[in-house]
């Protein structure tokens, strides 16, 4: 459950993604009141989420930082070519979720996640740093 706090920064976060991203159309979400924005066929950006588990599990986890956001894949989805990846911001609070289809791999995500990067900048707070 989101923090009054949180809950009002991820909505201003949310509310400035634009309509198009990385040549994606606007998409819904369900449900239509979840702190999130969907593109395409089931791009996803969350705010507000968890520490993902696969973080706390590793003895010593890292993030690739890019275009200045330092984000966490879990290894075993880098690790592989096909299937969805899920990267979450871990210096950022709140946190965002960002859902990748695997028909989006590649090119778009890296699209995908450099425009994010202006908007997390903006409204979250950078509490540290990709290391």
């Amino acid at each position: 459950m989101l923090s009054a706090d949180d809950a009002a920064t991820c909505s201003t976060f949310l509310d400035d993604l634009p309509d198009e991203l990385a040549g994606l159309e606007s998409a819904e979400v369900s449900p239509a009141d979840a702190p999130a924005r969907a593109w395409g066929d089931g791009l996803v950006v969350t705010c507000g989420v968890e520490e993902p588990p696969a973080f706390r599990e590793l003895i010593a986890p890292s993030c690739d930082e890019i275009v200045g956001i330092g984000w966490f894949f879990p290894p075993q989805q880098l690790g592989r070519e096909d299937g969805p990846v899920t990267g979450t911001t871990i210096g950022y609070r709140p946190r965002v979720e960002l859902e990748v289809p695997e028909g989006y791999r590649g090119g778009t995500s890296f699209a995908v996640l450099s425009a994010l990067a202006a908007p997390i900048e903006e409204h979250l707070d950078l509490v540290q740093r990709c290391r």
